[in-house]
């Protein structure tokens, strides 16, 4: 029985998936960009420990960069108590001190900035091989607004349970391969999976007939994904973009005005969320709904590993629906003649930013 439930609420969706782990019978796997060890990241590694404790396999999957506060002695806490916990491209203080001078060789060290900029980006947990939670949630009190009431950042995430998954546990396993300490397969694989996914958005792209909904806390597109964007506003379809109003990144923020004046001048309508940080990325064309960890930039098109999930429900593709309709009620809309009046100072740090697209 195929089951699929959206969350808009970081508590309702880390309870969710706090009750799921608990009650995995065979195996868990999680994959987080951060993971802090704040009171909710304490709170689930307890619990991955008690499923192991109950016979369950528990794989944690964190990202070098992302989750940079972990150190060798942290991961190997988790580990002493029964997590398998690797980082992907894990950073000279997440390795075992013995072997960090092997890190010093030329070719390693220019293999060590290839991988600082291919990071994995994906926020999943896998139970039991039936079930799986897509999010654009890192594991982070930021998100429960019983923590930080008014200001959790706003993000979106789903939980599916049977149908098939196999493309997802697939995705879980060369990833976890990949991470090994003999660097599992290589990058080809996952660029080839990524090329494919960037055919498939531009291809709806092409085929949308009446709208192209976006909201994404950093758009920054490459040059042939803004001309689609462009060319299908052009031919009528409904295009709106809801970016945040302000951002954990500065550089990105003015990296995305610098989009604004093209999008406008083609009849794109751009709107800013004002009421929080907008960290949610959704993706709604015509009657078809993507959701979970992709960014419309440089960094998630041709460099991260990402996962979404495309909604398959009638009711939760209306309320994601709903949901864009309300979100851009609380924005405020941008216009082109008043974005042209911005000052030439705040033009220059576009035009700056914008030369770090491949790193923000």
């Amino acid at each position: 029985m195929y089951e699929e439930i959206t969350f808009t609420n970081g508590d309702d969706y880390f309870q969710a998936v706090k009750d799921a782990i608990s009650s995995a019978k065979n195996f868990i796997h999680i994959e987080s960009y951060i993971f802090d060890q704040d009171s909710l990241g304490l709170d689930i590694l307890e619990l991955l420990v008690k499923a192991k404790e109950r016979g369950v396999r528990v794989q944690l999957l964190l990202d070098g960069v992302g989750s940079s506060a972990w150190s060798f002695a942290d991961a190997q806490r988790w580990r002493g108590l029964g997590v398998e916990l690797k980082f992907f491209h894990a950073l000279p203080w997440q390795r075992r001190p013995s072997t960090v001078w092997k890190l010093l060789t030329l070719k390693r060290i220019a293999l060590g900035f290839f991988k600082l900029n291919r990071r994995n980006h994906r926020k999943i947990c896998i139970i039991d091989n039936n079930t799986i939670f897509v999010s654009s949630m890192n594991i982070s009190e930021r998100h429960l607004p019983s923590v930080r009431g008014n200001q959790a950042w706003k993000d979106v995430s789903v939980m599916i349970r049977g149908g098939n998954l196999e493309s997802f546990l697939t995705m879980a396993r060369d990833a976890w391969n990949f991470s090994q300490e003999h660097y599992g397969y290589r990058w080809r694989k996952i660029s080839r999976q990524k090329k494919a996914e960037h055919s498939e958005l531009i291809r709806n792209i092409r085929q949308a007939k009446s709208k192209i909904w976006i909201t994404n806390p950093y758009f920054i597109p490459d040059l042939h994904l803004t001309r689609q964007l462009c060319a299908a506003a052009w031919r009528g379809v409904d295009v709106k973009i809801l970016l945040p109003g302000f951002s954990d990144v500065i550089g990105a923020k003015f990296a995305m005005e610098s989009y604004y004046n093209a999008l406008l001048t083609f009849g794109i309508k751009v709107y800013e969320y004002k009421p929080t940080l907008l960290h949610a990325k959704v993706l709604i064309i015509d009657n078809w709904v993507s959701m979970g960890s992709y960014n419309l930039d440089y960094r998630s098109i041709f460099y991260n590993l990402e996962t979404n999930a495309t909604l398959v429900l009638q009711s939760n593709i209306e309320k994601a629906q709903d949901q864009f309709i309300m979100d851009i009620q609380s924005s405020r809309k941008i216009e082109l003649a008043e974005w042209t009046q911005r000052s030439w100072m705040h033009r220059l740090l576009e035009k700056f930013f914008l030369s770090f697209q491949g790193w923000l």
